[in-house]
């Protein structure tokens, strides 16, 4: 099993991943299971440290449990008006809107842009996909995969 770490991108609420991925010369397919166990304990001090700094944040599990989007996010204040407030249905793309007044303004490109309004600063984002490739090195060097898996952008 080798395991990657890196920044996410492409979504408009940027994140950090964990992501396995089998290792050709390490034999059979590792199952799944074990795969979803080795990134939450690989996940769990980045999701510790973002509990210890009070920031809000979601985590998604994907890919029949081979990938791990930690989705940390800036704070908002409670909506009363019915608008759309983001949290872990809105990270993965859903609105829920409980007043027709705050449907109907909605759009996909007004969800993206409340999206990018929680995002974390890059600086931010950058210092924890860092640690996230710090776990991923120390698993590694403790003999959980094989060397050579790296912090990426897709």
């Amino acid at each position: 099993l080798r395991v990657s770490a890196g920044r996410l991108d492409q979504w408009p609420a940027g994140g950090v991943y964990f992501e396995a991925t089998d290792d050709a010369a390490a034999g059979p397919r590792a199952a799944a299971g074990s795969a979803a166990t080795v990134l939450a304990e690989l996940a769990f001090p980045l999701v510790h440290r973002l509990q210890a700094g009070n920031v809000p944040h979601n985590l998604l599990v994907c890919g029949g449990g081979r990938r791990l989007v930690v989705f940390p996010r800036r704070p908002q204040g409670r909506t009363g008006d019915g608008s759309l407030n983001v949290a872990a249905l809105e990270i993965c793309g859903r609105g829920v809107v409980n007043l027709e007044e705050g449907w109907d303004p909605l759009t996909a490109a007004g969800l993206a842009a409340q999206l990018r309004e929680v995002r974390l600063p890059a600086a931010a984002l950058d210092e924890l996909c860092e640690e996230a490739a710090s776990l991923v090195r120390a698993w590694e060097a403790a003999g959980g995969a094989a060397a050579g898996s790296a912090v990426r952008s897709p």
